[in-house]
C-alpha cells in the first residue's frame, strides 16, 4: 500500500504513568473477554480504556498488535494501511501479498475491498500463534461506510486463533452484533467496567499520591467525579493538605473536567501555562520535533513536563500526546488567551509540516489558522497527495469550509473536487466541477488546467465506457498538455497512453499502433493494462499478443486490471487459435484469480471467454458453454455493467445457431451490437456480425449473410485486423460457394489465401475455432470447388496440401454424430445437428454393425447372417441391398446416383466404413470421459469428467434394439462401465466430503446392481460422516441380507471391519483424534 505514509508512532500502544493503577476486576473481565473472538470497548472518553488495554497486554503474554486510529484515517485505503503495518510491525513476514497490491488510482470499489479481505484473511491465516488485533479509538471512523463493510466481513472469516479488540466512544453499528452475542463471540466492556468504586479511589489516593481519606471524603469525591478516572486524576493533582474537597470543588461548576483543567491550568507559573499552549499545536509531539520548532528551551520545558503531568501520555520512541480531554481544554485556552497567536504558530507548522511533505499534517494546521486564502493556497499544494492516499473526505471536508469567492480564486480546487467526485463515481457532480475548473482556466490562459480539466472529463467517459465521447477531451487535453511548462514528461505520456487505449476501444487498433509509435512511448508505459498485447490482439497478430502476455506474466501481478487481464487475453487468444485445453486452463485461471481478489469484473470476463472455449471443446455438450456464458451475465448484472455483456451474448449465438434456433441466435447478436454500439467498438462489434453472418449462412439466408460480413470486413480493415478480415473471407467463400458465383468466390478465395499465408493463420484451416465452422469438414467441398477455380495458384496447392484435400475427395462436407444411449439417434455434424432421415429400420441396425466392427472390412456374408440370419440367402441378399442403399441415402442425401460413397468403401463382397471418416459417439466420449476420470489425480478435476461421462448415460444403450442378440455383450460391457464410474464418483464425493452426493451416487449404484457391496460401504462410511449412526447401521444390515437373499454369502470382511468401527464408534473417533 505504497500511497500511505505510515506514522509508525500511531502503531505503539501508550506508555502507562507510574500512577497507573492495575484494577482486579478489569483484569478478569479481559481474560473472560479473550475467550472470545470480538471485544468491544465502549465508553465516553476519561475512562481509561486505552491505557487500561495497553496495561493489560503489556502484563500478559500474548502476541498482540496496536492501531491508534486518528482523524485522517477516515477512508479504507489509509485505515487498511494502518492495520495491515500495525500486523506488520510484530510480524514482518506479515502482508506480503498485500504489499504488490496497489493502490487504487481512484474511489474503491467493492470488489478491491472485497480482494484486500481475502488477502488479509489468508494472511493472518499464516500466522500460526494466537493473535490479538487492537484498534484504538475506532469511534474517529464509526461514521465511514466502507470501513464498517470491510470490518463486518473482517470479523465474519476471522481465523479460529485470531481475537479483535475494538476501543472507542461509542458503540459500532455493525449489522452482525446480535448475531455475535447469540453465538457467543461477542464481549463487550462498558462504563461501568472502568468507573472507580469509593474503594478504589481510596486506595488510589493513597497509594499513588498519599493523600489519606476518610469515608466521607471518598463518598463526597465518588459522588461528584462518579468514578470518572480522569475527573480523580486531575483532583489528586491539586490536592493539598490545607484544603478540603469542598474548597477544591465548586459544585455549581457543571463541567467537572473543564472546571479541574482549568484548576490545574491555573496553578502552573505562566511560563509553564505559555509551553503547555506551544505543545497543544501538535496533535503528537516527539523531542526532535519540538527542539526543530521552538528550539532546546522547548526540550528542557517538555522534558520538566513530562515528568510530573499526568495528561501527558507517552507513545514510546520519545514521542508524546495530551490526553484528548485535555488537548481540546488547551485549544479551546488558545482562543481566550491569544488567538492571532495561535494562528501565527499553526501557519508555522503548516509551513513545517510542507517541507516534511506531511500533507495532511500540512492541510490540519492550515485549518487552524482561519485565513481562508491562505487555507485555500495550502489545498491547492496538498490535495493531489490527499487525494492518492484515499483521504476523500478529509479534502471535501476542508474544501468545503472555502467561500465560493475564495475557490474561484484558487480554481484549480475545482479540478480536485472533480478527481474526488469521480472517484466515487459521482459523475454528474465531477463534470460541474471539471467545468468550473476548465472555465477558469481559460480565463487566465492556463493551460496546465485546461489540459488537466479535459483529461478529467475525459476519464468520466473512460470510466463509463464511452470511448467516442472520451476522445475530443483527451485530443484537447493533450494539446493543452504540449502548451505548458508545468506538465512532466510522464504526465503527458501517460495521457498520451490513454488516448492509444481509447483508440483501441473504438476498436482503431492499427490508429493506436501507429500513434504509439509516431509519439515514442515508452515500452514500459505500454504494459499497463496489457494495452501493448491488446494492441497486437485487436489487430490479429495472435502470436505476438501472446508472447506479450507471457512476457507480462512473468512479472510482478498487481491489481486485476478488468477485461485486460493476463490470463483472461490469453484465453480467448487461444480459443481464436484453437488451442482450446490452454484456452480453458487460463480462462479457469482468471476466474480463480477473480474470486481470491474478489473482482467479479474479472471473475465475469474468465466465465465468457471459458465459454467460447467450451464451445468448441466439447460441441455436443452446449449447455457446458451456455452455462458459463450465463454466469458471466449473471456477474454483470449484479455490477450493473450491462454495456459489458455484449461478449457473452456473441458467446450464446454461437451456442444458439448450433442448436440451430436461428431467431433466438440473432435476437442475441442483435442485443450483443446493441450494446456494442453504446460504446462505440466497432472491432466487438465487427466480430458479432461475423457471428451473425453464420447464423444467416447456415439459416440459408445468403443475402443478410454476406450484408453482415461484408459489414466486419469493412470494420476490420479499418482497424488493422488481419486475421479476422481473413475469417470474413473464409465465411463469404462459403456464401459463394453455396450461391455458386464463381467469379467471387475465386477472387474471395484469393484474398483469403493470401492473408492466411503472409501471417502464418494456416492453424485456421487445422484446428476447429472460435469463428471457425461448426463442422470443419465443410472446407472440403469448399475447397474441392476452389482448387478446381484455382488449377495453377500456389497457395490454393499448399492449402489442398494442408488438409490433404485428395485424400478427402467426394466428402460431403460433415461428420456424423451417432447418440447410442436411450433411443438411437443420428446427426450430421454433432448431437444437435439435423437428424439422418431413414427410410429402413434395419438400415440403422446395419450401421450399427458397421460403427462396432469399423476398424475391418467385413464380408457380406457375416452381415447377412446376423442381420437376418433367419432368412433363406437369397432373400437376405435382396434385404441387404435394399438396406445398404437406405442407408447410403441417410448418410449422404445429396450423393448422385453411381457416384462413390464417402462413408461405405466396398472391395468386392467387402464392406467397412471409410476410416477418413470422422463419426463422434456418445459411447465413445462417455468411455473418453470415464478414462480420464478414473486415472485423473487431482479430485475436483476427477469429477469433473466423471460427471461428464455420466451426463452421456442418459438412458440404457440401444434401448429401442433390445431384441438384438449381437448388441448384448455391448450393453453389459457399457453397463459395468456405468457402475464403475458411479463408484468411483461415490468415492471421490467422499475424499471431498460431500457425503449426499456419495450417498446419491452409492443408491444409483445399487438401482443397477443390489448386490454390489462397494456401495454398502460407501453408504455405510457416508452417513458415518453425516453423525447418522443409525442409518449407517440399517446399510450394513441391509447389506447381509441382500448378500444371503442373491448369492448366499456374507459381506467380505473389509465390510464387517467397518461395521464395527461404527459400532465402536467413540473408541474409533478417539483413535482419529
Amino acid at each position: 500500500m505504497e500511497n500511505v505514509t505510515v506514522i509508525q508512532s500511531k502503531l505503539i500502544p501508550p506508555v502507562p504513568q507510574e500512577t497507573y493503577m492495575r484494577r482486579s476486576p478489569f483484569i478478569k473481565k479481559m481474560n473472560e473477554a479473550l475467550k472470545r473472538q470480538v471485544v468491544l470497548v465502549h465508553c465516553g472518553p476519561g475512562y481509561g480504556k486505552s491505557l487500561g488495554l495497553s496495561q493489560y497486554f503489556r502484563d500478559h503474554n500474548h502476541l498482540y498488535s496496536w492501531y491508534t486510529v486518528t482523524e485522517e484515517d477516515d477512508d479504507i485505503i489509509p485505515f487498511f494501511a494502518y492495520l495491515t503495518a500495525s500486523i506488520k510491525r510484530i510480524k514482518p513476514d506479515f502482508g506480503k501479498s498485500i504489499d504488490d497490491v496497489m493502490i487504487p488510482s481512484g474511489f474503491v470499489s467493492d470488489e478491491e475491498i472485497q480482494q484486500w479481505l481475502a488477502l488479509f484473511i489468508n494472511e493472518l491465516c499464516e500466522i500460526t500463534e494466537p493473535l490479538v488485533i487492537i484498534i484504538d479509538d475506532f469511534h474517529l471512523v464509526d461514521y465511514v461506510f466502507q470501513i464498517n463493510i470491510f470490518m463486518e466481513r473482517l470479523i465474519k472469516l476471522l481465523p479460529p486463533h485470531v481475537r479483535i479488540v475494538i476501543s472507542g466512544r461509542t458503540r459500532p453499528k455493525w449489522t452482525n452484533l446480535l448475531k455475535l452475542k447469540m453465538n457467543n463471540r461477542l464481549y463487550e466492556l462498558t462504563k461501568e467496567d472502568f468507573v472507580f468504586s469509593k474503594e478504589e479511589i481510596i486506595v488510589y489516593l493513597e497509594d499513588y499520591f498519599q493523600i489519606r481519606l476518610n469515608g466521607d471524603e471518598a463518598n463526597e469525591i465518588h459522588a461528584v467525579t462518579e468514578g470518572w478516572a480522569i475527573a480523580v486524576n486531575l483532583l489528586a493533582l491539586q490536592w493539598s493538605e490545607t484544603e478540603t474537597i469542598k474548597q477544591i470543588i465548586d459544585p455549581a461548576f457543571q463541567n467537572v473536567f473543564d472546571y479541574l483543567s482549568e484548576e490545574v491550568f491555573k496553578r502552573r507559573s505562566e511560563e509553564e501555562q505559555e509551553w503547555l499552549l506551544k505543545f497543544a499545536i501538535f496533535p503528537n509531539f516527539s523531542y526532535e520535533l519540538i527542539e526543530r520548532f521552538y528550539g532546546k528551551e522547548g526540550v528542557c520545558q517538555l522534558d520538566n513536563i513530562a515528568a510530573e503531568h499526568a495528561f501527558l501520555q507517552s507513545l514510546g520512541d520519545n514521542t508524546f500526546r495530551y490526553h484528548a480531554l485535555f488537548a481540546q481544554f488547551l485549544k479551546n485556552k488558545w482562543q481566550e488567551v491569544d488567538p492571532r497567536k495561535y494562528a501565527e504558530l499553526n501557519k508555522r507548522a503548516t509551513k513545517h509540516y510542507l517541507e516534511e511533505n506531511n500533507h495532511f499534517q500540512a492541510t490540519y494546521h492550515a485549518t487552524l489558522t482561519d485565513d481562508q486564502p491562505f487555507l485555500a493556497d495550502i489545498l491547492t499544494k496538498t490535495a493531489s497527495s490527499l487525494i492518492r492516499s484515499g483521504q476523500f473526505d478529509w479534502f471535501l471536508e476542508v474544501y468545503q469550509r472555502l467561500d465560493e469567492s475564495v475557490r474561484d480564486a484558487y480554481y484549480s480546487l475545482y479540478y480536485y473536487e472533480g478527481e474526488v467526485h469521480r472517484y466515487r463515481a459521482f459523475y454528474e457532480q465531477a463534470r460541474r466541477a471539471y467545468q468550473r475548473c476548465l472555465e477558469h482556466a481559460e480565463e487566465h490562459h492556463d493551460a496546465y488546467f485546461i489540459s488537466r480539466s479535459n483529461a478529467g472529463m475525459a476519464h468520466i467517459y473512460l470510466d463509463t465506457i464511452q470511448p467516442a465521447l472520451a476522445e475530443s477531451y483527451l485530443i484537447k487535453a493533450i494539446h493543452y498538455s504540449q502548451v505548458t511548462d508545468k506538465m512532466s514528461e510522464k504526465e503527458r505520456d501517460l495521457l498520451k497512453r490513454q488516448f492509444a487505449e481509447n483508440l483501441v476501444n473504438l476498436g482503431r487498433a492499427k490508429d493506436a499502433k501507429i500513434w504509439v509509435q509516431t509519439e515514442k512511448l515508452d515500452a514500459s508505459i505500454l504494459r499497463e493494462g496489457n494495452l501493448d498485447a491488446r494492441i497486437h490482439l485487436r489487430m490479429g497478430k495472435l502470436e505476438e499478443a501472446e508472447n506479450i502476455l507471457l512476457e507480462h506474466m512473468g512479472e510482478k501481478a498487481k491489481l486485476p486490471d478488468s477485461h485486460r487481464e493476463a490470463n483472461v487475453l490469453l484465453s480467448l487468444i487461444y480459443t481464436m487459435m484453437g488451442d482450446l485445453d490452454r484456452a480453458i486452463k487460463e480462462a479457469e485461471l482468471g476466474i480463480k484469480s477473480g474470486e481470491e481478489r474478489k473482482s467479479r469484473f474479472v471473475e465475469a470476463v474468465g466465465h465468457t471467454r471459458k465459454g467460447h472455449a467450451e464451445l468448441i471443446a466439447y460441441p455436443n455438450d452446449l449447455e457446458r458453454a451456455e452455462r458459463s456464458y450465463e454466469k458471466a451475465i449473471e456477474l454483470m448484472e449484479q455490477l450493473k455493467v450491462s454495456r459489458t455483456k455484449a461478449e457473452p451474448f456473441m458467446g450464446l449465438v454461437g451456442v444458439k445457431v448450433r442448436k440451430r434456433l436461428y431467431d433466438e441466435a440473432i435476437q442475441d447478436g442483435n442485443y450483443a451490437l446493441k450494446e456494442t454500439a453504446k460504446v462505440n467498438d466497432d472491432w466487438l462489434s465487427a466480430l458479432i456480425m461475423i457471428s451473425l453472418g453464420i447464423v444467416h449462412y447456415y439459416q440459408k439466408n445468403f443475402d443478410e449473410s454476406k450484408r453482415h460480413l461484408l459489414k466486419a470486413e469493412r470494420a476490420f480493415i479499418q482497424s488493422g485486423d488481419l486475421y479476422h478480415q481473413m475469417v470474413t473471407y473464409f465465411w463469404l467463400m462459403n456464401v459463394y460457394f453455396q450461391e455458386d458465383d464463381r467469379k467471387n468466390l475465386r477472387e474471395t478465395a484469393k484474398s483469403f489465401l493470401k492473408i492466411m499465408f503472409a501471417e502464418n493463420y494456416q492453424f485456421f484451416l487445422l484446428k476447429d475455432t472460435l469463428f471457425g465452422p461448426i463442422d470443419r469438414h465443410l472446407m472440403y467441398p469448399l475447397f474441392q470447388r476452389v482448387n478446381e477455380l484455382l488449377p495453377e495458384e500456389e497457395r490454393m496447392k499448399s492449402a489442398a496440401g494442408l488438409i490433404r484435400l485428395k485424400e478427402y475427395e467426394g466428402h460431403p462436407g460433415y461428420q456424423i454424430y451417432v447418440k447410442i444411449f436411450g433411443s438411437l439417434k443420428m446427426a450430421m455434424s454433432n448431437k444437435y445437428g439435423p437428424e439422418l432421415e431413414w427410410q429402413r429400420e434395419k438400415a440403422k441396425e446395419m450401421f450399427l454393425y458397421f460403427l462396432m466392427n469399423r476398424d475391418r472390412y467385413i464380408p457380406k456374408e457375416e452381415m447377412m447372417q446376423q442381420l437376418w440370419g433367419e432368412l433363406d440367402e437369397k432373400s437376405a441378399d435382396r434385404n441387404f441391398k435394399v438396406t445398404l442403399n437406405a442407408l447410403l441415402k441417410a448418410l449422404e442425401p445429396e450423393r448422385q446416383a453411381r457416384e462413390p460413397s464417402f462413408f461405405i468403401l466396398r472391395n468386392k463382397n467387402m464392406y467397412r466404413l471409410n476410416p477418413k471418416a470422422t463419426i463422434i459417439t456418445d459411447r465413445n466420449l462417455f468411455l473418453e470421459h470415464a478414462e480420464k476420470g478414473m486415472k485423473h489425480d487431482d479430485p475436483k478435476e476427477a469429477l469433473d469428467q466423471l460427471l461428464a461421462a455420466l451426463a452421456f448415460y442418459e438412458d440404457a444403450p440401444f434401448e429401442d434394439m433390445r431384441n438384438v442378440e449381437w448388441l448384448e455383450q455391448e450393453k453389459s460391457k457399457l453397463e459395468n462401465k456405468r457402475i464403475s464410474v458411479l463408484e468411483r464418483t461415490a468415492q471421490i464425493c467422499m475424499k471431498l466430503k460431500r457425503y449426499n452426493d456419495a450417498i446419491a451416487y452409492a443408491e444409483n449404484i445399487l438401482k443397477i446392481d443390489p448386490t454390489w457391496e462397494e456401495a454398502y460401504r460407501i453408504l455405510m462410511m457416508a452417513y458415518y460422516r453425516l453423525d447418522n449412526r443409525p442409518q449407517s447401521i440399517k446399510w450394513y444390515e441391509q447389506c447381509v441380507k441382500v448378500l444371503h437373499e442373491e448369492l448366499n454369502i456374507e459381506p467380505m470382511p473389509l465390510t464387517t471391519d467397518l461395521y464395527h468401527l461404527i459400532v465402536h464408534h467413540d473408541d474409533w473417533d478417539s483413535a482419529q483424534n
